[in-house]
């Protein structure tokens, strides 16, 4: 496969049969979350000329390398404002459980009554708090849940090793997901019409206007 930049997947919603092939392939790409998902067709990063994502994040954690769209993990904070940019519903949220760290405090939004008492208002002798040796070390394991923001990145780590297509279009097995070549394509005027089908689709489909 050519660079990156060249190459553009493309949706046809008539031809999907709702098998969710491509999500299962997603799935093992990307450690066991899936960055497309199947509606009324595959829905997925469109990587987008003018990405309103890239705009809309603060933490520059989107950016565009190649013609793709790729979120640098160790520098989205979760935040979800992608997720209401994203004009297509492509940048998805999946909640997961994580182990924190012995030694290290869990921190909750919401504060407990005893962290929520005022400073000018110092517990008594019978309210102070009993702290054993094992809950200053808070090196018991433990676990909360987050919600984790991503996307599709075009199977950035394929292309790059082997030049192979993204997962999901080597997986579709009706042709609904397709890997073409951007200047073999007839007219600029027939990349727009596939982006232009799918939204209409999903609009019809969700009662709303594309």
């Amino acid at each position: 496969m050519q660079s990156m930049a060249s190459w553009k997947i493309f949706i046809n919603p008539e031809r999907c049969i709702g098998c969710h092939a491509c999500e299962m392939a997603c799935e093992q790409t990307h450690g066991g979350i899936s960055n497309i998902k199947v509606q009324c067709a595959p829905v997925f990063c469109r990587h987008c000329e003018v990405p309103p994502c890239v705009t809309a994040c603060y933490r520059n954690a989107i950016e565009m390398r190649n013609g793709k769209i790729l979120l640098i993990k160790d520098l989205c904070t979760n935040c979800g404002i992608c997720v209401f940019a994203c004009p297509f519903g492509a940048i998805m949220t999946t909640t997961i459980t994580r182990q924190i760290e012995p030694g290290k405090k869990a921190h909750s939004a919401v504060p407990c009554h005893s962290e929520a008492r005022s400073a000018e208002e110092p517990h008594t002798e019978h309210e102070k708090p009993k702290r054993s040796l094992a809950d200053a070390r808070d090196d018991t394991p433990r676990e909360r849940q987050i919600v984790l923001v991503h996307k599709c990145d075009g199977c950035l780590e394929r292309a790059e090793a082997s030049g192979a297509r993204p997962a999901c279009a080597a997986t579709c097995p009706s042709g609904a997901i397709e890997c073409k070549d951007i200047a073999q394509a007839s007219s600029l005027k027939r990349v727009r019409t596939y982006e232009v089908h799918l939204v209409t689709h999903l609009a019809h489909r969700e009662g709303t206007s594309p």
